[in-house]
């Protein structure tokens, strides 16, 4: 039974710590960050692990780490990123600092279980001790006791979830880096170092000055979407436990130029990437924006109500500000939901002939927002450029006649804090971006589509601030709305919008001045008509669904107010 307890402990204190392949799986994915960051042209889905010297450490799924410095992180990420270091800091006993090292509990309890494991030993050597007339014997499990303990201590310090800047020893240089092309698409590999918890992969094309980087924790990474027809120029940074980085030579590696945007075939398109795609549009998941996602083999699915956040750090209350010519409507939920969601095709395919958007789709979106707000054409449905006249506030947006708010120009300020974001998906399944390339590069010539294959070899529209603001034809096949004609006509599927009141008529000389949110449910919309104000105040009860009571008070320039209530049905 002694040689069964001692056996026991011995596996248990060899085994108690292990923790391989890291803290969260692909399953875990929901309850990871979504931060604003990008790391290889991907948004970065992980969670704050420790931060020093002003550099964020990210765990993802799988035990993958990356690094962020602290001075670029801006809105909801920095209020997480802050958040977690008070949090850490205030546990440590530490003051105010960018520094948080969460405590490693391992060394101390492996001491503790270490040191009460030799108690036993010495107890049990006592015994035998009194029992026992060989000294062999006698003695024999005292030495024990020590031995184990002083085991134990070497295994401590060995431990390797000591991930905190104790490590002492520099890594090495990564050498012997090799690389072999496939269309588009690069695989770096190199020799693997000696005490590296990771890589950093930096690489550029020849004739730029700036480096883009990604990780690994492994010896080797895989590139995709690269220009082709340019040489690139790639290192591998080593990175120690302690920080003490050491970056490789620089190798030059060709990408040949097929003539197609890396394609053998010049009709390929590849599959959109949903993970990607759902990354992008979680910026505006709650609590920042009422947008959810799904998807099946076919498409990739965006619920929203149709209330716009324009990013984490501006607030609600802004739109519908800078109409000059406005029809008395005002932005309600919208249920965006179930079978009424948005629906983006997961594969594109080129059409024949693009429809240009001078002639078509003057009903029902062309694109979604990462917000989860339609965009509509940038013509109105009397094929005029609703810019051009007046009828959109600040962001590009306004209401319909269903209230319901959508934009006709490009939401530009979507893109992100470093351009590389894409602003929103058309209904034809490409892309929509701001003023860079998906690469971060500055935008090129547009063709008559207003996109290109530019950046990363997969064709994507633009987003400009002149006509047509967002798609000038739609390059992709799209199926039409039997039942409209052009240049009504709209894309199936579509989802739509349903008011609670009859539609109003414009209202001359209107100029709206501003908007302001009492509650979630509770708005307070200010317009000046020569130089007298006029108002409309509206609310409604509970999620606004089904049943709920919308009551509209609606004060003329004279001070006259109107008040009417609808049930949404």
């Amino acid at each position: 039974m002694k040689k069964l307890i001692l056996a026991l402990l011995l596996f248990i204190s060899l085994n108690l710590f292990a923790h391989p392949g890291g803290h969260y799986k692909t399953e875990d994915l929901p309850k990871l960050h979504h931060w604003t960051a990008i790391v290889d042209g991907k948004l970065l889905v992980g969670n704050f692990m420790m931060s020093k010297n002003d550099v964020v450490f990210v765990e993802g799924i799988n035990g993958q780490i990356w690094q962020v410095n602290y001075q670029s992180i801006v809105g909801a990420d920095k209020i997480y990123v802050d958040q977690e270091i008070n949090r850490i800091n205030t546990f440590n006993g530490v003051g105010t600092t960018t520094d948080a090292v969460p405590f490693n509990y391992t060394p101390f309890l492996l001491f503790i279980f270490s040191a009460l494991t030799s108690v036993v030993f010495l107890i049990i050597g006592i015994r035998i001790r009194k029992n026992q007339t060989n000294p062999l014997a006698r003695y024999s499990v005292s030495f024990l006791s020590v031995l184990f303990f002083a085991l134990s201590l070497f295994a401590c310090k060995k431990s390797n979830l000591d991930v905190g800047p104790s490590a002492t020893s520099p890594c090495g240089i990564a050498t012997g880096l090799t690389a072999s092309v496939s269309s588009d698409s690069l695989l770096l590999n190199w020799n693997p170092v000696s005490g590296a918890s990771s890589y950093i992969i930096n690489y550029k094309k020849q004739t730029e000055t700036t480096w883009k980087d990604t990780t690994s924790s492994t010896n080797l990474i895989l590139l995709t979407r690269l220009a082709t027809g340019v040489n690139y120029e790639l290192q591998v940074q080593t990175v120690c436990a302690n920080g003490n980085n050491s970056m490789s030579g620089t190798i030059i590696v060709s990408i040949p130029d097929t003539g197609n945007g890396g394609n053998v075939d010049p009709n390929f398109i590849p599959r959109n990437d949903v993970m990607f795609m759902d990354s992008a549009y979680s910026l505006y998941k709650p609590p920042f924006g009422t947008v959810a996602t799904s998807w099946d083999s076919t498409y990739f699915h965006i619920s929203s109500l149709g209330m716009p956040t324009h990013n984490s750090t501006v607030p609600l209350h802004d739109k519908m500000i800078g109409i000059t010519s406005w029809q008395q409507q005002v932005p309600i939920p919208q249920f965006y939901t179930d079978t009424n969601s948005w629906s983006i095709p997961l594969q594109p395919v080129y059409a024949t002939t693009p429809m240009s958007t001078r002639t078509n789709f003057m009903k029902g979106a062309v694109a979604i927002a990462l917000n989860g707000i339609a965009i509509f054409n940038a013509l109105n449905n009397r094929g005029v450029d609703s810019y051009a006249i007046g009828e959109l506030d600040n962001w590009g947006g306004h209401c319909g006649r269903a209230d319901d708010y959508h934009y006709h120009a490009a939401p530009m300020h979507l893109a992100g804090p470093n351009g590389r974001l894409p602003i929103a998906y058309a209904l034809d399944g490409f892309a929509v971006y701001g003023a860079n390339e998906p690469d971060g590069t500055t935008m090129q010539s547009l063709d008559t589509c207003h996109g290109h294959k530019i950046g990363n070899g997969v064709y994507h529209y633009h987003g400009t601030t002149t006509y047509p603001y967002v798609i000038g034809a739609m390059r992709g096949n799209v199926t039409l709305d039997p039942t409209t004609p052009a240049p009504e006509n709209q894309i199936l599927p579509q989802a739509f919008a349903k008011g609670v009141r009859p539609a109003l008529t414009p209202l001359n000389g209107a100029v709206i001045t501003d908007f302001v949110a009492q509650s979630p449910s509770h708005y307070l919309l200010t317009y000046r008509r020569g130089n007298k104000y006029g108002y409309v105040e509206y609310y409604w009860t509970g999620n606004g669904g089904v049943g709920t009571t919308y009551t509209y008070i609606l004060t003329d320039t004279s001070g006259l107010p109107t008040t009417s209530t609808y049930t949404r049905r």
